[in-house]
């Protein structure tokens, strides 16, 4: 009696994603698609597009083994190359000069000299103007004029003297950022913002070292490390190598007669003579 035939097993995707699954099997799929050329990290795009978070590294490395998927995931990324006119050159180009800029340009590290350093007899010393505004001050409450025993003429570029009793030749430091019209190509690169604080200026920049690690999977010089589990996600078995010399025959015996033949014991010296009853060579 032939039975019916079964209907073929039909897979819910979401709406939203139907139209846009790209050959794949669920939407899950899609997504993962979608979001692995994002970081190149296939846990996180897994669990981005809807995985668990306990099985996203499995389920990752997985999907990146399908030929589906990986052929979308190469689609997609030549749709993204063309639409906005990027090639392989172009995109290596970048991340080499991100990754090699030398992030001194943005800021440096200044040492001026402190206002002991040339005042007269190493005492505090005033620029014209600072005088000026602290004689106003002083003339405003009808208090004495401020002492300038240091002297007027204060000019911080000058070097630190190694004699000054204050700074001790070390100075002070000075954060000077660069004008960013002066910055090198390579440098603007590094920027990934900048704004005004009631501190002065903040900037952020982007990751060199997460630069060069991309430029390294791209060229081919970083692989990612593929590792092996076993059911459920847990340690793979390993099924120990018996000891036969230390055996004895009544033990070997026992282990063929287990197995069935086990291919570790072939070619062994007794396994003749234990099966056959000769005597071993």
């Amino acid at each position: 009696m032939i039975g019916k035939k079964s209907k073929p097993k039909t897979v819910a995707v979401n709406p939203n994603v139907a139209d846009d699954l790209d050959g794949l099997r669920t939407d899950k799929q899609a997504a993962f698609s979608r979001e692995y050329p994002k970081d190149f990290c296939a846990t996180q795009a897994a669990i981005r597009a809807g995985y668990s978070e306990a099985t996203a590294y499995s389920i990752g490395s997985e999907l990146l083994k399908k030929p589906e998927v990986r052929a979308a995931i190469e689609r997609r990324m030549a749709a993204a190359a063309d639409a906005a006119m990027v090639d392989a050159t172009l995109v290596v180009s970048e991340l080499y000069q991100l990754a090699m800029a030398d992030s001194r340009e943005l800021m440096s590290v200044e040492t001026d000299s402190c206002r002991h350093c040339y005042g007269i007899d190493h005492r505090c010393q005033y620029t014209p103007g600072e005088y000026e505004r602290a004689l106003t001050d002083t003339m405003k409450v009808g208090a004495p004029a401020p002492e300038m025993l240091g002297g007027i003429g204060f000019d911080p570029r000058r070097p630190p003297v190694e004699s000054c009793p204050e700074c001790f030749g070390r100075g002070v430091e000075r954060v000077t950022i660069t004008p960013s019209r002066k910055l090198s190509r390579a440098a603007t690169r590094l920027l990934a913002s900048m704004k005004a604080t009631k501190d002065g200026v903040e900037i952020k920049v982007h990751d060199q070292f997460a630069a060069l690690t991309v430029l390294g999977k791209i060229t081919g010089v970083i692989r990612d490390r593929q590792e092996l589990t076993g059911a459920g996600g847990g340690p793979i078995a390993l099924t120990a190598v018996p000891n036969f010399a230390a055996m004895t025959d009544d033990q070997l015996r026992e282990v063929l007669r287990r197995s069935g033949g086990h291919p570790l014991l072939e070619g062994h010296t007794t396994t003749k003579h234990l099966t056959e009853g000769e005597p071993p060579q």
